[in-house]
């Protein structure tokens, strides 16, 4: 992390040194109302979308120094935009997306939280230069770490320069429910992917078997070695083998689905 992203700092006299880590916010109602949605299930895309914007809507009622917040997410692909309060924090987030480079990548690699003043954030010009446009006094990054890896960042647009102790506590505690809203639906997404490849190379070794008459293990064999020999991926044999059944069908007039003969 650049040295003028400082971690924790809430004054530019600041030292830099990092903050103690957030300790849990008690039983605030009003705390709770903001974080209950991201306790539940979270099924698909909008409903992690719907998670967020409500935490991030809550973070700005119940933190008086941030004025935006956007919520930068990692689903395994490149980093999406999926949750935004107001034009200003969106409009930063698709710059350093843009440019893959700003705040909040700064602070996913450190793995902590940095309070960013507007003059640091000259560092990079596309998200410097909004900044100043819009009158932004400093950025607050928050990693979305859920103890494996990092799955997101939020991004808060501070109009004041100072940050309490008490607003980066409820940021951090927001910021961990986000991350296991995010951690549920790509593991979901995992299973998902895990079962479809699961099916696949199951059709690809009866496609193989039908063929050329093997029994089931001489089919996986097959495939195998097919795999091995390409240096690809099982799965990718397996699609291809299935693919091509489909296509014959399809250019017979055969529905793949049902039985031939």
């Amino acid at each position: 992390m650049p040295d003028h992203v400082l971690p924790g700092a809430t004054t530019p006299g600041s030292t830099g040194a990092p903050a103690p880590a957030a300790a849990p916010l008690g039983t605030d109602p009003d705390v709770l109302d903001v974080l209950h949605p991201a306790l539940g299930p979270v099924r698909d895309a909008d409903a992690l979308d719907a998670t967020l914007t409500h935490l991030a809507r809550g973070a700005v009622l119940l933190a008086p120094e941030v004025s935006e917040v956007a919520f930068v997410v990692d689903l395994g692909g490149p980093w999406e935009c999926r949750a935004a309060t107001g034009p200003v924090a969106r409009d930063l987030v698709a710059a350093e997306l843009a440019a893959a480079a700003g705040p909040a990548h700064a602070a996913a690699e450190a793995r902590e939280t940095a309070h960013v003043l507007r003059r640091a954030l000259d560092e990079w010009s596309a998200v410097g230069d909004l900044a100043a446009r819009h009158g932004v006094r400093a950025l607050v990054c928050v990693p979305l770490l859920d103890g494996r890896r990092v799955r997101g960042v939020l991004v808060g647009v501070a109009l004041e320069v100072s940050l309490s102790t008490g607003s980066r506590r409820l940021l951090e505690t927001v910021a961990a429910a986000a991350a296991g809203s995010v951690e549920r639906l790509a593991h979901q997404q995992d299973v998902a992917r895990a079962l479809e490849t699961r099916s696949v190379i199951g059709q690809a070794i009866g496609i193989v078997m039908e063929r050329y008459d093997l029994t089931h293990d001489r089919a996986w064999d097959y495939l195998v070695r097919q795999a091995s020999t390409r240096e690809v991926k099982l799965a990718l044999v397996a699609r291809e083998v299935v693919d091509r059944r489909d296509q014959g069908a399809a250019e017979s007039g055969v529905d793949p689905a049902e039985p031939v003969g």
